[in-house]
């Protein structure tokens, strides 16, 4: 299985992404629930008051984790990815459909007055895919 295969697979089993990001009080990790493309970009809904969304004003750099578990092996799966973060007004089809399933099992996802979406462009992902090869990570690199 090639490295964009198994990370969509891991992008579709998974539901929260720790993200992290970094402002003058230092780094700050928040935990999102996200959706994606089939370029493997990452979206994700937020405010702008709140302390990650301010930081990726300042500091656009954004890196997150994806932990999954394979049953009934019980070994994991995740990704580590990093790249840049910019606001959005409206997402992909494709990614839109997969949050609200995600979310909700609607067939429409409307923002909350406030909110907005966000999205990470990756710049680099590593894989790790117990169940195939143990903890040894892989490396995608991308744009």
């Amino acid at each position: 299985m090639n490295l964009k295969v198994q990370i969509q697979h891991i992008l579709e089993q998974g539901y929260l992404l720790s993200l992290a990001s970094v402002d003058g009080g230092g780094p700050w990790v928040s935990d999102l629930i996200y959706t994606f493309d089939d370029e493997v970009n990452i979206y994700w809904i937020s405010r702008p008051e709140f302390r990650h969304s301010k930081a990726f004003i300042t500091n656009p750099r954004g890196a997150g984790a994806i932990t999954t578990v394979e049953k009934p092996l019980g070994k994991g799966m995740g990704i580590q990815l990093e790249g840049t973060v910019i606001v959005l007004a409206q997402i992909p089809k494709d990614a839109l459909a997969r949050y609200t399933q995600k979310r909700s099992g609607k067939t429409s996802w409307e923002l909350e007055p406030g909110e907005a979406w966000y999205k990470l462009t990756p710049t680099s992902i590593d894989i790790i895919n117990e169940p195939e090869y143990g903890f040894v990570k892989k490396n995608l690199r991308l744009r």
